[in-house]
């Protein structure tokens, strides 16, 4: 029976950890147990220039597999809460990280960088 438990506790745990996975043009693999990287998110790198400086916004999200199953999540990862924190008006790039530990525990940062001033 235990076997049982600890077989189907495995199978959810793979099931439901990409619950937690942002969702972008280019995402890298992520690990079962372990994953941690950083991708673009605007793909259009004809302006990717970046000037002095730059934000970030993150959420967390918490999955607690005990009988039924609770999810958590918090922040504003958005581009507009991250030029916020960098205090500039104008994006010249962006991309994000994500962070995750067995699907229990993920956070997924956005990070802009100010578009270089034009010379006049």
């Amino acid at each position: 029976m235990k076997t049982i438990t600890l077989a189907m506790l495995g199978i959810g745990l793979l099931v439901f950890s990409g619950c937690a996975s942002p969702k972008s043009a280019f995402v890298p693999p992520g690990g079962v147990l372990f994953t941690n990287y950083k991708a673009p998110l605007l793909v259009t790198y004809d302006d990717a220039a970046v000037g002095p400086n730059s934000g970030e916004a993150s959420t967390d999200y918490v999955y607690v597999p005990v009988n039924a199953p609770i999810e958590f999540a918090w922040g504003d990862c958005s581009l507009d809460a991250a030029i916020s924190d960098g205090q500039f008006i104008k994006v010249g790039s962006a991309d994000y990280s994500f962070f995750s530990v067995l699907g229990v525990y993920a956070k997924t940062t956005v990070h802009v960088y100010e578009a270089p001033a034009v010379a006049q």
